[in-house]
């Protein structure tokens, strides 16, 4: 009677510790996706309120259709630091690489090298407090 009670007790706890190291791995959250709410913008200073902003954040390719996901922390760092000037990662929604987002070019699919797709002025479409928007146009050195 003895050894079955050491191997129930066994047991139990082997699945009691289990379960503990399974809760945090169960309990972290799916990353959200989507776009930058227009309550996010502050139409004064063009900030962005960082707590309304989905992880992941839709990217358009150069035809304006969806090309897949850029992480917040990419292009919207919380540390100060600012957005970085090289290739941001595109995933798809399982997080996997599908492409970049290329300074000067746009999306740039897996595949494809960045030198073959043609620059192009990046513009912004920023919408202003009396809803109307304000076209920005960056242009870089060809």
């Amino acid at each position: 009677m003895r050894k079955t009670h050491k191997w129930l007790g066994l047991a139990i706890a082997t699945v009691l510790i289990m379960g503990i190291v399974a809760i945090p791995a169960m309990s972290e959250e799916a990353p959200t996706f989507g776009t930058i709410p227009d309550e996010a913008w502050d139409t004064v200073d063009g900030s962005v309120d960082r707590s309304l902003v989905p992880d992941y954040v839709a990217a358009l390719d150069r035809s304006g259709d969806f090309a897949g996901y850029v992480s917040a922390d990419d292009i919207l760092p919380t540390d100060g630091t600012p957005a970085p000037d090289g290739p941001i990662p595109v995933v798809d929604g399982n997080l996997a690489l599908v492409g970049h987002m290329v300074p000067d070019r746009g999306f740039v699919p897996l595949g494809t090298l960045f030198e073959d797709v043609p620059r192009f002025p990046v513009r912004l479409i920023h919408g202003l407090e009396d809803g109307t928007e304000e076209i920005v146009e960056l242009h870089k050195d060809q």
